[in-house]
């Protein structure tokens, strides 16, 4: 009868342990035959992090350009050939209308642009070979390169 009741207790145990356990499932992003990102994430921050890393992976070195370009440094980044968008950039004020646009930001909107941009910049340092020399200038990305942007 002892044995019983222990094999009971243990059984009880056991199952109110797995129902209190969390069905968590690490990040993960499966990319179809297409090259296209299917990610899936227990909250938030992971997704849009995933995200960011999944951009890129496909795409690197055209984001390093645009992200350089949108501050206004194309020339001092790549050369004169880029003064003429800078000096756009600056004349419309753009930094300033990003200053404006983030400290408007929900906070929920600030969270998902910084898990987006660190999940960009985690994919940077983990990839050095697969962004071009001359672009590694931009790195680290910011938020307020996706306000710029």
């Amino acid at each position: 009868m002892k044995a019983i009741i222990k094999c009971l207790i243990i059984l009880l145990l056991f199952i109110s342990y797995s129902c209190n356990s969390q069905d968590v499932h690490p990040t993960e992003i499966i990319w179809d035959s297409w090259g296209v990102p299917h990610i899936s994430a227990n909250n938030i921050e992971e997704l849009f992090f995933a995200q960011g890393w999944a951009q890129m992976k496909n795409h690197a070195n055209l984001i390093t350009e645009l992200y350089g370009s949108s501050r206004g440094k194309g020339s001092e980044y790549w050369g004169k050939d880029k003064l003429q968008n800078d000096k756009l950039i600056h004349t419309l004020g753009f930094e300033d209308l990003a200053k404006q646009w983030e400290s408007k930001q929900d906070p929920e909107i600030k969270t998902i642009y910084k898990s987006f941009v660190d999940g960009m910049n985690a994919y940077a340092e983990a990839h050095p070979d697969a962004i071009d020399e001359k672009n590694k200038v931009v790195l680290p990305l910011t938020t307020k390169d996706m306000n710029m942007h």
